[in-house]
């Protein structure tokens, strides 16, 4: 039996891969990546919500990193469109497949550029039922 935060996880990666064109593993990885375009996702952790402690919080974490490039001189640093359109492209993808990735809903929260390493960091919290009260 695959856990729903398997299923959340795995449904987030295969919807970016596709949207993307770059290959997903499961677990952080760390940057650069040389080669060729990667991304990794897991989850960060699971909370009850305050306000109602019969539904739970999942964050789930996504990086993709650019096949690394040496950046030549300060002149001339690592051009940072490609990443903006990949966070871009990330939250529309995850946008219109809110009810299809697992949990009741799931939205981006955030994303972080890392130009050093060529790549982004994306925070997706979604929200299901929480198991631990429910039966």
């Amino acid at each position: 039996m695959t856990s729903s935060l398997t299923t959340f996880r795995e449904a987030v990666t295969s919807a970016l891969s596709t949207a993307l064109g770059v290959d997903f593993v499961a677990g952080m990885v760390d940057g650069p990546i040389e080669g060729r375009n990667l991304g990794c996702a897991w989850m960060l952790g699971v909370a009850e919500r305050e306000e109602n402690v019969q539904e739970e919080w999942l964050d789930l974490k996504v990086r993709v990193f650019s096949a690394w490039s040496q950046i030549g001189a300060p002149e001339r640093p690592f051009d940072p469109a490609l990443l903006e359109e990949w966070a871009e492209t990330i939250q529309t993808t995850l946008k219109p497949s809110i009810t299809a990735l697992g949990p009741w809903e799931a939205r981006v929260t955030g994303v972080e550029f890392d130009m050093e390493q060529q790549g982004i960091e994306v925070s997706v919290l979604g929200w299901q039922p929480n198991p631990a009260i429910m039966a």
